[in-house]
């Protein structure tokens, strides 16, 4: 547990409890590491503008010793053991004192190999990139299968609808139907594709869009072999399509070839 970093929020320094007074000398180094500008900062001392680089504070000696509950010579002999112990530098002038955190870019840094290899900052970028790099292969292989997708849509006709002039919606229930087909294992000739859009032609000439898509749409419902255009002819059907359509929804074998001639 001696490596790695975890998160204090600056806003704990003025929690009651972390201000309970006099400091420990541990309480008061982490204090003035989460008060070093994370960022240069130009401050005015006197009529003299003073910059206060990344990892440096500018207090003084009364400040801190109000702050943690010490006499001002208790603060500046554990300043001088910082100093010591090479953690901080301290600058001294009748306007105040600058600190500079020593290694604040090891406390507070994005890190590097060396620093940070065995901590939990080096695991958490990794898992960032491996989030990222997940993110990415599923979005291509998402990109992948739409373009596969749509793909099939436009292949799914042997033929190409546009030739026949049909309505837009005409176009998406004969692709339907074709999918449908598919499911079945079933599919078309470019021959047979052609009788089949004559066939939709003319039975929407003769009868309407409307009770065209209808009686497609009844055929998939009842999960029947072909589309029965005797339907149309007759309403209800002959007798005989009855009973065929019946047998094939029971399972039964029937040939429906014969309900695509006009």
């Amino acid at each position: 547990m001696d490596k790695g970093y975890f998160k204090v929020y600056r806003k704990v320094f003025n929690n009651p409890i972390w201000s309970i007074k006099p400091y420990s000398k541990g309480q008061a180094l982490i204090e003035l590491i989460g008060t070093a500008n994370y960022r240069p900062q130009t401050i005015i001392l006197g009529n003299e503008e003073v910059e206060i680089k990344r990892g440096q504070l500018h207090t003084s000696e009364v400040k801190l010793a109000e702050k943690w509950g010490w006499s001002r010579k208790k603060v500046r002999t554990y300043l001088e053991q910082l100093e010591r112990l090479k953690m901080v530098t301290t600058v001294g002038t009748t306007k105040g004192t600058t600190i500079t955190i020593e290694n604040y870019e090891l406390y507070q840094g994005e890190g590097t190999a060396d620093d940070t290899a065995d901590g939990t900052l080096q695991e958490h970028q990794k898992n960032i990139k491996r989030t990222s790099k997940d993110t990415r292969t599923i979005k291509i292989k998402k990109e992948k299968k739409d373009k596969k997708d749509k793909n099939i849509k436009k292949d799914i006709a042997p033929y190409p609808l546009a030739e026949f002039g049909f309505s837009s919606s005409v176009e998406s229930k004969i692709e339907e139907w074709v999918a449908y087909k598919l499911e079945k294992k079933d599919t078309y000739t470019v021959i047979g594709f052609k009788k089949l859009m004559t066939i939709v032609q003319n039975n929407i000439s003769q009868y309407g869009e409307n009770r065209v898509l209808a009686l497609i749409d009844e055929c998939m419902a009842n999960n029947w072999k072909g589309v029965i255009w005797e339907k149309l002819r007759k309403e209800g059907g002959t007798e005989k399509a009855k009973n065929n359509a019946r047998d094939e929804s029971e399972g039964g074998e029937y040939d429906y070839n014969k309900f695509f001639e006009n």
